[in-house]
């Protein structure tokens, strides 16, 4: 239940950061910009290192990569669920 409120909240957050240009929120557009291009960057870091050593063991499954760059940590749960 948990896992899926985070999913939503991080669509939620994409959808803030990539509108943010049309939107009258555009004052803080830098700082949305940024903060999206660093999460951006963490969750893709988390999604090489998990790939690397998740491959060779035939847990990682086809769309884990794209899950877990929009997702996180949420994506990573649910990847442990199905390891268990």
């Amino acid at each position: 239940m948990m896992v899926n409120i985070g999913k939503a909240l991080m669509i939620v957050m994409w959808v803030i950061i990539l509108s943010s240009p049309w939107t009258p929120m555009s004052r803080i557009y830098p700082l949305l910009i940024g903060a999206g291009i660093f999460v951006l960057f963490l969750h893709s870091m988390q999604m090489l290192l998990l790939k690397s050593s998740l491959q060779s063991s035939g847990h990682w499954h086809k769309g884990d990569g794209w899950r877990l760059i929009v997702f996180g940590v949420f994506a990573l749960m649910g990847i442990r669920k199905r390891m268990l």
